[in-house]
């Protein structure tokens, strides 16, 4: 259940405003991890099991391990990660046939599991140009947590450089008492498996299937799984694809009919307001169902001939991803013309040189297929505004994202998103999306908004655990004893409408 870990209401987090942000996920106030269970090993994968065989175990050939250890997940060999999820078992690989015994070569195994993707750094980066780099990397951008000094020493248990010595390692009881250092154990093996010679059938993504064909957003499974992917076989092939997915299939979640995320008022994270927002952009998004709602196309004003657009604020990453990880909106939403527009200073990147570019033509656009136009725009977003670049907003056809911005992280960065920027996204009076890549940085960034302009802005969605946010555990090379997974927090709030209310004269 997506909403299945969330503390109870009264349960508030501490620093955030109490009027919109609940608490968040039980499980992180938990600073031990349970201990790996090894026993869900490449056995568990069956791959002849349809979805039906998996919502309804009874006849399942593993019910006597799921009556021990619970419904299967991804994250079978963590229990501590963040997103639970059904195992995968819908149908064989298209493009590869997994060798389930080839289990022991180290990162020259096909099949990878966490006994043989983990390799210390300390020990990989001798062998590794790529791990080399990203131990210097560390060395050079981090320090130590206790005494400030240069990091040195490697973390026995993660196998990554976090400390200047072994005492400070020791001292350091915060990280080494917590489930921390599984956590960078884990991240350390997904990054080993990314540089690893295997084949990566999980990238070879699906695309346009039947518009008859309805496609569910429970979770990442059931997404796979009706959009017919290559199926999922490892927790390790779940965390390269979401890594990528996360951004279109998160943006995709949120308007699709099929939304996971319920109205407030039956336990979910949706406000009124929200559903009104969410309708309006459904309702040009799914332009077939509008008969469903006893409407005749006659009676009903024309909308403007303008596509779907979608505005990815702060853009870094986003705009770097393949196009075809983009592509999915299309798929996913077949019945429109979409515009993503990517937004900031680092929206751009030029390879050949190695440095992010100003791009003086991203009025134009480039057309990436008949379905799918995209622009790219190098200045923040307030001047944009401004200038009047985007106008008019429309709420039916617009909706704003900002991908973990860091909006509270230093004051340059509060400065440039809580001003003109804040100021101007709320002025669209179109539904705007923030996602957070930890708990604490997502707070922060929240009440940060929520101080400023709780009186000028409705809740469209209170924060809650991003159903497609990625499965991957991630390194931060600038703090090596914390590992994120990005978009694993998101919220929703729109600039406050006023209604037009008759005044007798």
């Amino acid at each position: 259940m997506i909403r299945s870990n969330l503390v109870k209401k009264n349960h508030l987090i501490k620093n955030v405003n109490s009027k919109q942000f609940y608490g968040l996920f039980d499980r992180f106030k938990s600073n031990k991890l349970p201990e790996i269970d090894k026993s869900m090993d490449a056995a568990l994968f069956d791959t002849t099991k349809n979805l039906k065989d998996i919502n309804s175990h009874t006849d399942s050939d593993d019910v006597d391990i799921i009556k021990k250890f619970g419904r299967p997940s991804y994250n079978k060999m963590n229990k501590a990660d963040v997103i639970e999820l059904k195992l995968k078992r819908h149908k064989p690989a298209l493009s590869q046939e997994f060798d389930y015994k080839d289990t022991n070569q180290g990162l020259e195994s096909s099949y990878p599991t966490l006994e043989n993707r983990f390799i210390p750094w300390k020990d990989l980066m001798h062998t590794n140009d790529y791990v080399n780099a990203a131990v210097n990397q560390i060395k050079t951008f981090s320090v130590c947590p206790i005494t400030g000094g240069k990091i040195e020493y490697f973390d026995p248990i993660s196998g990554l450089p976090t400390h200047s010595s072994e005492e400070a390692y020791l001292k350091d009881v915060e990280y080494t008492q917590s489930n921390k250092p599984e956590l960078m154990k884990l991240a350390v093996a997904y990054e080993n498996d990314s540089i690893s010679k295997r084949d990566f059938p999980e990238y070879d993504f699906s695309e346009e299937q039947s518009s008859n064909q309805a496609i569910s957003y429970l979770n990442w499974e059931s997404w796979f799984y009706t959009r017919e992917f290559n199926s999922m076989e490892t927790q390790f092939h779940v965390a390269q694809a979401s890594k990528y997915l996360t951004y279109p299939v998160t943006i995709a979640a949120l308007l699709s009919n099929q939304s996971p995320y319920k109205l407030t008022s039956q336990g979910g994270p949706v406000t009124h307001e929200g559903l009104k927002s969410l309708s309006a952009l459904r309702y040009s998004i799914f332009p077939r169902q509008r008969a469903d709602l006893g409407f005749k196309e006659d009676d009903i004003a024309e909308l403007q001939d303008r596509a779907i657009r979608i505005f990815i604020v702060g853009s870094k990453f986003e705009s770097l991803m393949p196009i075809s990880v983009w592509k999915q909106l299309n798929y996913c939403m077949p019945d429109v013309n979409i515009e993503i527009h990517f937004i900031g200073p680092e929206a751009l990147f030029d390879s050949k040189t190695n440095e992010y570019i100003s791009y003086e033509e991203n009025h134009k656009g480039v057309q990436v297929s008949p379905e799918l136009k995209v622009f790219y725009h190098t200045n923040l977003f307030h001047v944009n505004h401004l200038q009047g670049d985007f106008f008019p907003y429309d709420p039916y056809l617009d909706s704003f994202y900002l991908f973990h911005p860091n909006i509270s992280t230093d004051p340059e960065s509060t400065k440039s998103w809580m001003y003109e920027t804040m100021k101007g996204l709320l002025e669209t009076k179109c539904p705007i999306f923030i996602s957070g890549h930890s708990l604490d940085g997502f707070s922060s960034d929240w009440e940060s908004v929520m101080e400023k302009y709780e009186d000028e802005l409705d809740v469209l969605m209170e924060p809650t655990e991003n159903a497609f946010g990625s499965t991957k555990w991630q390194i931060n090379p600038y703090m090596p004893t914390y590992a994120f997974q990005t978009n694993m927090i998101i919220g929703g709030i729109r600039g406050k409408r006023y209604q037009a209310v008759p005044v007798d004269e």
